[in-house]
């Protein structure tokens, strides 16, 4: 409804009145109007980089996803090897407390007879609870790494995880990684310093001009009174197109202190990414270098640890014949104890870095 119509001012002649102009009101009192309208942005910068800034923030949520399976991938493997590497330490000190109970009863069997003193029992109870211990510690390490393996695979604690390969103590490959996968976590932080670049020209682009094309298209239908018609030949055909060009005057100062700010984050994420990516360079240069000096030490010990094997065997024949004294066997037993222990302390270290590698891979 047109609650007063516009007023145009016409030559007086079109109302009988020569040489006067006349203020008169042309339309109807009630107006529909139906119809579509299109706007296309032509030129508009700042959307645009907006819309970068979040295609950028989807491409940093997916480097974190990525960082964390890169984690999960690393932490199952090295769970799966803890696991194997515990099951086989169970056997080997159920082999040993076979062996020190076998001495522990010879040794009671001499002291009781008198052949021995107090000392050389002690010793032998001693070397009898180390081994008991090494035994407990072993099932200790498998359940807890067959409850974390459960748990990184999406496995329910009461249903049975079964593995069948074996870990074979006695042999040890050396690692043939040259080299590693792209580091995720150097991705993100250039993604970081790309975001906070864009933040800045979108600070900057609000001094720019806007250009947007508008395109009307409809129809009219104008009545005297309160009453609408559905007969197309009672509307009027009605189409425009306009061209807007918003050009910024003065934007106020918020829009300065935006651009300062923008621009102090995109210097500060630039020297970040500059010292994250030194300090992520050497980290995988010293994680390569690791896996490598710990593959060497667990060949050391693999060595050491066989060596002390056939040692510790020969001086039990030794004693249980007599050609050796207790004590004698006692110190290669206690030996073998700890050449045992730093070899699979060697594959505990080295299954930590190797597992980092093999997520990078």
């Amino acid at each position: 409804k047109n609650l007063e119509l516009p007023t145009t001012f016409v030559p007086g002649e079109l109302f009988g009145q020569p040489g006067e102009t006349v203020a008169a009101q042309f339309g109807q009192e009630y107006q529909y109007t139906a119809g579509v309208t299109v706007n296309k942005s032509l030129i508009d910068l700042s959307n645009r980089l907006s819309i970068k800034e979040r295609n950028k923030d989807i491409d940093i949520v997916a480097s974190d996803n990525a960082i964390y399976r890169e984690y999960l991938i690393g932490h199952i493997n090295y769970s799966y090897h803890a696991l194997l590497l515990a099951e086989e330490a169970q056997q080997l000190a159920q082999e040993d407390i076979q062996v020190a109970d076998s001495v522990l009863r010879i040794t009671q069997s001499k002291f009781d007879e008198g052949f021995l003193d107090l000392g050389a029992l002690n010793r032998s109870k001693v070397n009898f609870n180390r081994v008991k211990q090494d035994l407990d510690e072993a099932v200790l390490v498998y359940e807890d790494s067959q409850k974390t393996l459960k748990e990184a695979l999406g496995i329910a604690h009461h249903k049975t995880l079964s593995i069948t390969e074996k870990l074979r103590l006695n042999r040890f490959e050396v690692p043939t990684t040259e080299s590693l996968g792209e580091n995720l976590e150097m991705l993100k932080s250039e993604q970081q310093t790309e975001k906070a670049a864009l933040g800045l020209k979108q600070a900057r682009s609000e001094y720019y001009p806007k250009i947007s094309l508008t395109s009307y298209f409809g129809s009219q239908l104008f009545q005297d009174e309160f009453d609408f018609s559905l007969n197309h030949e009672n509307w009027s055909p009605v189409q425009y197109a306009s061209l807007s060009v918003n050009v910024p005057i003065f934007n106020g100062f918020s829009t300065r202190r935006k651009v300062k700010i923008a621009k102090l984050d995109a210097e500060v994420s630039e020297l970040n990414f500059k010292q994250e990516k030194d300090r992520l360079e050497a980290e995988d240069a010293l994680l390569l270098k690791n896996q490598n000096l710990t593959a060497s030490m667990a060949l050391t010990s693999l060595e050491n640890y066989q060596l002390h094997k056939e040692i510790v065997a020969l001086e039990f024949s030794k004693y249980t014949e007599g050609l050796v004294g207790l004590e004698i066997y006692l110190n290669a037993f206690e030996d073998y104890l700890n050449a045992k222990s730093a070899y699979l302390n060697a594959l505990t270290t080295y299954y930590q870095y190797s597992a980092k590698v093999y997520s990078r891979s």
